[in-house]
């Protein structure tokens, strides 16, 4: 009977020192996958045409006295038209950016703010310090922001 409270006891704490990893904690939860999630971004976001540099745009009359090719204003008719509202390359342009953009607003809200931060870890000191907020900003209606 004694071997068998022996038996017992040894099998209970062998179990505790499984079930709490020799060390006496829990497991901690796994880390989120990094790499998918970066990819992800990565393809969805990949499409997207950077922004144009912002400059203030000429005024007519700068952009009419630029204009000195002594052409008089005789036109012979060599301007090609496509009327049909498709451009050239038979791509309509119009709703395919708002579908991508907000592809890419979806993925980039749903990446885990730890991935963002260890990534951005290896950046210059300045950028690096802590309680650093990081914005993505791709059109005015998605911004997503990391907390590091």
């Amino acid at each position: 009977m004694e071997n068998l409270k022996v038996f017992v006891f040894t099998l209970f704490a062998v179990l505790l020192l499984l079930v709490f990893d020799v060390n006496g904690q829990l497991p901690q939860p796994q880390r989120p996958l990094c790499v998918s999630q970066l990819a992800l971004v990565n393809y969805a976001c990949g499409t997207l045409l950077p922004a144009p540099p912002a400059t203030s745009l000429p005024s007519a009359t700068a952009a009419l006295a630029a204009d000195d090719d002594n052409n008089h204003g005789h036109r012979h008719g060599h301007g090609h038209r496509h009327r049909n509202g498709h451009r050239l390359g038979g791509r309509h342009g119009h709703n395919h950016g708002g579908r991508l953009e907000q592809n890419c607003c979806r993925w980039l809200s749903d990446v885990d703010p730890e991935c963002v931060c260890e990534l951005l870890v290896r950046l210059p000191p300045f950028l690096s310090k802590p309680h650093h907020e990081y914005t993505v900003k791709i059109n005015d209606s998605c911004s997503v922001s990391y907390s590091c």
